[in-house]
Parts: structure tokens; sequence; C-alpha cells
């Protein structure tokens, strides 16, 4: 992997995408977020995504669906619940496809109880472990053993690209990221790694082998024009 040839692009949180879901898995379900897309042989586009019944505050059990496209615009769900834990938070699908097995990377988020009082205590979420699951098919996964971190500041919160050889894991912590495997199993800090910009990085293989990182950060705070004054100044 190179790292002089990785391009940062560091995006504030922004509001919904133009991605269409039809046909949600249920008629009070949460609006589909979270995504992650998996190109398939056959050239249609496969978007994996979090819902859940219940409110943000008060959600229902959560877990990882799926809609195919022919366009990558406007995609029809495919019945059924691709991967969940019962009594745990499952939101921030990773989805990749290698040697044709699908595998779903989801970080551990611990119960809803844990989950919710961490955000209303504004502490982050845990990392160091994640939840792994398989498929031939992309469609019926099987969960296999989980995926402990080194470190726990690091989560498995971010993007799982493959590079025809390996997969690769971009993300979010103090790294080092990427972290590279063959099997899905065992994984490894890649040769050269980098640090994110951001967190839950995506990470798309440009035409010239470069790797184009898209990272998530707040909104930096707003800075007054040069040669305007702060509110409530007075001129002299």
């Amino acid at each position: 992997m190179q790292t002089a040839a990785i391009s940062f692009i560091v995006l504030a949180c922004a509001g919904p995408g133009a991605l269409q879901v039809a046909a949600p898995p249920a008629k009070d379900a949460a609006p589909p977020f979270a995504p992650a897309l998996v190109a398939l042989p056959d050239g249609r586009v496969r978007l994996y995504f979090i819902t859940h019944t219940g409110t943000d505050a008060a959600p229902g059990p959560t877990g990882v669906y799926s809609a195919v496209s022919t366009d990558g615009t406007h995609y029809a769900y495919e019945p059924g619940v691709r991967f969940t834990v019962p009594g745990r938070v499952v939101i921030d699908c990773a989805a990749g496809l290698h040697a044709g097995v699908f595998h779903l990377v989801v970080p551990d988020n611990g119960t809803p109880e844990e989950f919710l009082g961490r955000r209303r205590r504004g502490e982050p979420q845990p990392g160091g472990n994640g939840y792994h699951a398989t498929s031939t098919d992309g469609l019926t996964f099987t969960r296999v053993a989980d995926l402990p971190l080194p470190s726990v500041r690091n989560r498995w919160f971010g993007n799982l690209p493959a590079d025809g050889a390996q997969l690769l894991f971009f993300g979010s912590g103090p790294g080092p990221w990427p972290v590279i495997s063959v099997d899905g199993t065992q994984w490894a800090p890649a040769a050269t790694p980098v640090r994110m910009p951001g967190v839950d990085p995506c990470a798309v293989r440009l035409a010239d082998g470069a790797w184009l990182v898209v990272a998530t950060t707040a909104p930096a705070p707003a800075q007054a024009p040069p040669g305007s004054q702060p509110s409530g100044a007075i001129s002299k």
C-alpha cells in the first residue's frame, strides 16, 4: 500500500443523501442509515443499511438489512434481516466482498441501555471488539468469531474494501489503519499504515491504484469574514 498515493477529504456532518430505498422493512421503521455498498459481480450494487422500529431515544431491535440497485441510486428492498445480535445494538456495519465471500463487520456497541447511557453522557462508544458474519450469497449470513482489536481506542467503525488480493479495513481511532486480511479472520496492520483524518472513513481505490479516503468530522466553528467585527462590537 502506498501512503504517498492516499488522498483525504474530510467532510462535515451533513443531511440525508440521495439514495432511495423502496419498501422499507416495516411501516414504522426508521429511515435507512449507516449505508455500506458492495459492487456485485453482475454489475448491480447491494446496499447494506441499518434500521429499527421505535424512536432514536427508545429504539426497537437494530439490525442490518439490504437493498439492491441497477443504477446506484434507486434500491429495491430485499426481504429479511441480514444480521443482528439479540440484546445488542447493531449499527454502523461495514461490508465487503472478497474471494467469493461477503463479510459484515459491526462494532460491538453493547446493550441498548449501555449505548444510550453513553450517548446521554456524551461518552464515546467503546472500541476493541467487533462482530463478524460471512455469506456466500450476500443475503444469508452466519456469525463467526468476533474480531478483537489490540486497543480499545480503535473501533471497527469504517469501511471494508477489497483490492483483489486482500480485505482492508479503514477504521476509527488512532490506528494504525488500515488493517489487512486475506480471509477476514486474521488481521494485521498494513506495511505502511496511515492515520485517519476523522471517523467512519470510506476508502475508494482509484484507477491509478491510489486510495481516496473520505472521513467525517464535526463542523468547524464559524469564522467571521476578514475585517469584520465580533457581534456587539462598536466601531470607533
